[in-house]
């Protein structure tokens, strides 16, 4: 199966602040997702989630995916204009 990359800016920041929002650890993410928590760290990172390995982390943690890549739309977009809101 090819692995579709998920090209979001700011998308394992905004993963990163979910997790923590949650307080789920790595190792719990492992466990309920299947993904090593060893790449998981290793993508927050770096910020190269598959598409799947979104989907699955973001049932892990109980979001939509949808809204995770909208909201790392929108810090990107912050970002890109800080004086707009």
């Amino acid at each position: 199966m090819k692995h579709i990359e998920l090209k979001v800016r700011h998308f394992s920041q905004i993963l990163q602040a979910e997790i923590e929002k949650k307080g789920v650890s790595l190792r719990e993410l492992e466990v309920q997702t299947g993904i090593p928590k060893s790449t998981i760290s290793r993508k927050l990172a770096f910020g190269n989630f598959s598409i799947e390995e979104a989907d699955r982390l973001s049932v892990a943690l109980d979001v939509k995916l949808s809204t995770l890549v909208r909201r790392a739309e929108k810090a990107g977009d912050t970002a890109a204009n800080p004086k707009e809101k």
